[in-house]
């Protein structure tokens, strides 16, 4: 079952969870994904504002684009990704662990592609440690 609207905007006067109502009502994982394939950094910063069950649903997705070349020298999205989870999984600790799985598996494959991304590091710093960073959180927290 598809997302509803209250999932993706659970917050009606919410202007930037209106923009991924927008953009994502409606849409399946594989329209997503086709999607954020079009405009990755727009579409992937609806993840910070969609709400918890709609991030669940469609982190597939961001994931799809993270594991495929054409994120290759896309260090922006990954660093928007990574600020993301992190700014979430302080902010929404419970909510994130439902979505452990899914979310160990999305920094897998950060770290495992991370030099597609040509990551300019005088720009994002080194990533990696970001990275390993929120790999130990979200697993200290399926372990709390």
């Amino acid at each position: 079952m598809l997302p509803s609207a209250h999932d993706i905007c659970p917050v009606a006067e919410d202007l930037d969870g209106r923009v991924a109502l927008e953009n994502y009502l409606g849409r399946s994982l594989a329209e997503a994904e086709r999607q954020i394939s079009t405009n990755p950094l727009y579409y992937i910063a609806d993840f910070m504002w969609m709400g918890p069950v709609a991030f669940r649903f469609y982190l597939p997705a961001a994931h799809a684009y993270f594991a495929s070349v054409e994120s290759d020298g896309d260090s922006s999205s990954a660093d928007s990704i990574i600020g993301i989870l992190e700014q979430r999984l302080t902010s929404e600790r419970e909510e994130m662990l439902l979505a452990r799985t899914a979310i160990v598996s999305l920094l897998d494959t950060l770290l495992a592609r991370y030099q597609a991304f040509e990551v300019a590091e005088e720009i994002w710093g080194d990533l990696r440690p970001k990275i390993a960073n929120l790999h130990r959180k979200i697993s200290e927290k399926a372990e709390a």
